[in-house]
């Protein structure tokens, strides 16, 4: 059987990994994108033990020329991604009230520009070929805003209509956008909200080809 490649933007030990080994034992080859290589370094080891062939790029979701940097090495060594995963957020508490222009303006790059800039660079291989997917990591704050966490909502929300905006825009070209929104902190204790069970959910959603499908947990 012929591997398929998963890029995931924002490789980490929660989300990310859960749904690493989720679709490598799918034999996935998994492409991981992150800031810091000897964190990347150790989830390719962790790959590996369980059979699961890995690369990784250096990239930050914040900046455009490193990210599509880190996207086109992809394509170049590994193909048109036939799954891309977007799993980046910078998580603060920091009330609305206290929050500064630069401040947002930075966690929404990160939470939401990005994401943009990665799905459009792996749509133009996905419509040649005629097929793909875009996952999407969405959050409960979208959907009960906390002033707590305003920045973070805000990027939330913003994917959760990027999502929605999406599937509308690749509709018949044969590509898939698919989000998991997460209404609680991830934990691997946790029988719902546990990396291993939305990696799952995330694999449900590449499976079942349907375009403009959002799961909640």
């Amino acid at each position: 059987m012929t591997e398929k490649v998963i890029a995931i933007v924002g490789m980490g030990g929660g989300v990310s990994l859960g749904t690493a080994l989720k679709f490598g034992k799918e034999n996935f080859i998994v492409a991981m994108i992150g800031r810091n290589g000897t964190k990347l370094r150790d989830y390719k080891d962790i790959l590996e033990t369980h059979g699961i062939r890995s690369e990784f790029y250096i990239g930050n979701a914040a900046d455009e020329y490193s990210l599509k940097d880190a996207l086109r090495r992809i394509e170049e060594e590994l193909g048109t991604p036939d799954v891309l995963l977007y799993n980046v957020a910078n998580v603060k508490g920091v009330n609305l009230l206290s929050e500064t222009s630069d401040g947002m303006l930075y966690d929404y790059k990160m939470n939401v520009v990005g994401a943009v800039i990665s799905a459009n660079e792996v749509i133009p291989g996905m419509k040649k070929r005629g097929n793909g997917c875009i996952l999407l990591t969405g959050g409960g704050y979208s959907l009960y805003p906390d002033p707590n966490f305003g920045s973070l909502g805000i990027g939330k929300a913003g994917i959760r209509n990027l999502s929605m905006s999406l599937a509308k825009a690749v509709e018949g070209t044969g590509i898939i956008v698919g989000t998991v929104t997460i209404c609680g902190i991830v934990n691997a204790s946790n029988p719902v909200h546990n990396p291993d069970n939305i990696g799952a959910k995330f694999f449900e959603l590449y499976s079942n080809g349907k375009n403009g499908t959002e799961i909640t947990l």
